[in-house]
């Protein structure tokens, strides 16, 4: 039995791996439908010709990328998360500073960085 584990107890729990593929689901889903949509309109035509000759596979695994860094960056959560309501927090359980949603954009969990459920408003929501 650790003292300090007494001291540190949360009781917030990692989120439940639906979510979580949920949340993945969500943010694969909006870069490769814009990937689509550049395919079938050929509009921006530079990003359509760069969809050519193989390039496919690199462009999406590219955007999903940029999409992910654009959104923490930007906004601290994906679109993937707003929808399952989770959020990113470090070890400690205190949002991520930008250095770690920097390396949390390309899927490096630093100091124990994971996702959370967002906890609940204690306000009433009017029926």
């Amino acid at each position: 039995m650790d003292i300090l584990d007494d001291f540190m107890e949360s009781d917030r729990k990692p989120a439940p791996l639906g979510r979580r593929l949920l949340m993945r689901l969500v943010d694969l889903l909006l870069p490769l439908a814009a990937l689509w949509a550049v395919s079938v309109y050929r509009w921006p035509r530079p990003l359509y010709e760069a969809l050519g000759g193989g390039n496919a596979l690199l462009c999406a695994f590219a955007s999903l990328l940029g999409f992910r860094l654009l959104f923490l960056l930007a906004a601290g959560a994906t679109p993937g998360m707003w929808v399952t309501r989770l959020e990113l927090l470090s070890g400690e359980e205190r949002p991520l500073h930008l250095g770690e949603r920097f390396l949390a954009a390309f899927f490096v969990f630093y100091r124990g960085a994971d996702y959370y459920l967002r906890k609940s408003s204690s306000r009433k929501r009017p029926v």
